[in-house]
């Protein structure tokens, strides 16, 4: 059992960019909807059905075959439920903020309570995960109770903040992961 946590560490921290890449294209996603908050439907659905396939491909990829352990199935879960927001709104960019807003909503919604769920039970990793599960959370609940009056510039800016912090979040656990590898490389375990 020990012997496959190490195998599982190792796997991921030789794969610390792909966490890194996913950081990235969150927080360039976040920004670039700040910046172009008046943007068309159909380019919204477009850009948000691409951005939620890519982050749950990178999600499964990075975390396929560590599933079995403890917090890997939460990005297994979380990177099939991006997939179907994503393809979803692929389907029909037109059916607009409605249907935008609600795949989005409950995207968030779904990954803030897994998120809070297994900060609880991921110590070294407890704050990132209460960050973005409590900001994710929020902007559903805001979402959900104030869908009907949300102007696009406060969609936006919702969305942005949401984004951003889960790049942030991925960012700073990529860099762990790398000097994980680097200690592994010097120990000729990489």
């Amino acid at each position: 059992m020990a012997e496959d946590k190490i195998k599982l560490v190792r796997r991921s921290a030789h794969y610390w960019y792909l966490t890194s890449l996913q950081g990235a294209l969150l927080i360039l996603v976040g920004v670039t909807t700040l910046l172009y908050p008046l943007a068309s439907t159909f380019t919204l659905g477009l850009y948000f059905g691409c951005t939620m396939i890519a982050f749950g491909v990178l999600s499964t990829v990075n975390n396929l075959g560590a599933a079995r352990h403890r917090g890997h199935a939460l990005d297994l879960f979380i990177g099939g439920i991006s997939i179907a927001a994503g393809l979803l709104a692929l389907l029909d960019p037109f059916a607009g903020a409605f249907s935008l807003l609600w795949a989005l909503g409950l995207w968030l919604a779904i990954g803030g309570i897994l998120k809070l769920t297994t900060a609880f039970r991921t110590p070294a990793e407890r704050f990132p995960l209460l960050l973005t599960g409590t900001v994710d959370l929020v902007v559903a609940l805001i979402i959900a109770w104030e869908w009907e009056t949300l102007g696009v510039p406060l969609l936006s800016l919702l969305i942005a903040v949401s984004l951003v912090a889960g790049g942030l979040a991925s960012i700073r656990i990529s860099l762990r992961l790398r000097r994980l590898s680097r200690g592994f490389g010097r120990l000729g375990h990489a």
